[in-house]
């Protein structure tokens, strides 16, 4: 990534339903960020986890044939504090402002990789974000989740057609 505002698109197109995985090393000093989009432009997955020299990425995207683009830019640097005003004292000093420490480079180096997964039995398929897409839970049945970026949210649909009225859910 340089400059700073540079972002990087790739295209993976996928022949066949199943799960996309896309991961995201930065090197360096460089924190990235990786959005994932669907053929209509809409943002289905974002990794933004940490800091520099984390991966980055989207382990278990449930998708369907069709395009998809992968996007990375650095992660931008939060705005420098304002210096904090020193404290009224009854004798005036002159005190020589402290400059503000230049903003650390944020280009670098990466590495990108898209590959179909296969599904594991019992283990979640992203997007899941909300109750029309959550994955089914049967009750009995052990499953799987990934937390995969921040703000990533895991849905489940529990099933209690198999339970009887003697039943309780825990």
């Amino acid at each position: 990534i340089d400059p700073d505002s540079d972002v990087d698109h790739y295209r993976i197109d996928v022949t066949e339903a199943g799960a996309l995985a896309v991961m995201v090393d930065g090197h360096e000093a460089l924190d990235v960020v990786l959005e994932i989009y669907d053929s209509s432009g809409t943002a289905i997955a974002r990794s933004e986890r940490g800091a520099a020299r984390i991966r980055e990425g989207v382990a278990n995207l449930g998708v369907t044939p069709g395009r998809y683009i992968a996007v990375i830019q650095a992660k931008k640097p939060p705005p420098p504090k304002a210096p904090a005003r020193p404290a009224r004292k009854k004798q005036s000093k002159k005190v020589a402002p402290v400059p503000p420490e230049p903003p650390k480079p944020i280009g670098g180096p990466y590495e990108i990789t898209a590959r179909m997964v296969a599904p594991v039995a019992g283990s979640e398929h992203e997007p899941d974000d909300d109750r029309g897409q959550a994955n089914d839970l049967i009750a009995g049945d052990t499953v799987t989740g990934y937390i995969g970026w921040t703000g990533d949210v895991d849905v489940w649909k529990v099933s209690l057609e198999a339970l009887s009225a003697n039943n309780t859910l825990d």
